[in-house]
């Protein structure tokens, strides 16, 4: 059924989704069910989630020109980007705050990085969703999403020749998807400053420069903080779901070590609701 389907026109030349039919019925699964049920598990269970628009963080390589910057994933074995602009899997927040970004570099003349030659001012962009806002029904809260955009600029810090552009271009998102623009998508602003030739795509040096300082979501029933740095799932609905499942094989006042190295989000959200140690 077409409700299964990927449904995406960047899929084949993007290497982001290996999947187009039968979203719900992953090929995987069956080797899973088997692996539990040969072990003595047989309540297995499978929570497919959303097949589409369910990724709330995205790290994007921006390449191109001013006049036609790409922004997206490497095709598949290249360091070529793949413009993904109607990306299914994306939060279309995440979408529309990169129609945003293409905007204000067009009309900024902001430089996408040049790979081979080490040039240009915008390498990478990471986009991380949150539905926190406790202004609006908690059902209408991850439809009306916001986006905190992380900008690793090319150059050693913020007093850098080229960071005048940078200013311009955060004053540009946060005017055209700030609080008093026609929709309010931006969340927040960061830049990371990156001049290293490696593959990593973020450096040690962060500034925010735009927007709320702390980005706030709400997993497994504990409110978090997470900075642009943190780790984080891309699929929080499913993420969350999980927790709340999880929670359920935790005996009361257990002691808890969270092994996990993540942001701590799973031992907190089991600290407590199961009142553990």
């Amino acid at each position: 059924p077409a409700s299964t389907c990927l449904n995406c026109t960047h899929f084949g030349s993007c290497s982001g989704c290996t999947h187009e039919f039968y979203l719900d019925k992953p090929p995987v699964l069956q080797e899973v069910t088997d692996f539990f049920s040969a072990h003595g598990i047989e309540d297995f269970t499978f929570s497919r989630g959303r097949l589409s628009e369910w990724r709330c963080r995205a790290k994007l390589a921006v390449r191109g020109t001013p006049e036609k910057p790409l922004i997206g994933l490497y095709q598949e074995g290249t360091h070529i980007v793949q413009d993904i602009p109607e990306c299914r899997a994306h939060h279309p927040s995440i979408n529309y705050a990169i129609k945003l970004l293409k905007q204000g570099i067009s009309e900024l003349g902001v430089q996408p990085f040049d790979e081979d030659a080490g040039t240009g001012e915008l390498r990478y962009v990471q986009m991380t969703v949150t539905t926190y806002n406790t202004s609006i029904p908690v059902a209408q809260r991850y439809e009306q999403a916001r986006v905190q955009v992380s900008l690793v600029w090319n150059s050693r810090d913020e007093r850098s020749k080229n960071s005048e552009k940078l200013s311009l271009l955060q004053e540009f998102l946060w005017t055209n998807g700030g609080p008093r623009s026609n929709l309010h998508v931006i969340h927040s602003i960061w830049a990371n400053f990156q001049t290293s030739t490696s593959n990593i795509i973020f450096g040690h040096k962060w500034r925010h420069i735009g927007g709320e300082a702390d980005l706030w979501e709400r997993f497994g029933g504990v409110d978090i903080c997470l900075d642009p740095y943190s780790f984080g799932q891309a699929n929080t609905l499913s993420f969350n779901s999980l927790l709340h499942k999880l929670i359920k094989y935790v005996p009361r006042g257990s002691t808890v070590v969270d092994l996990y190295s993540g942001a701590g989000v799973i031992g907190l959200a089991i600290a407590a609701s199961r009142k553990c140690r």
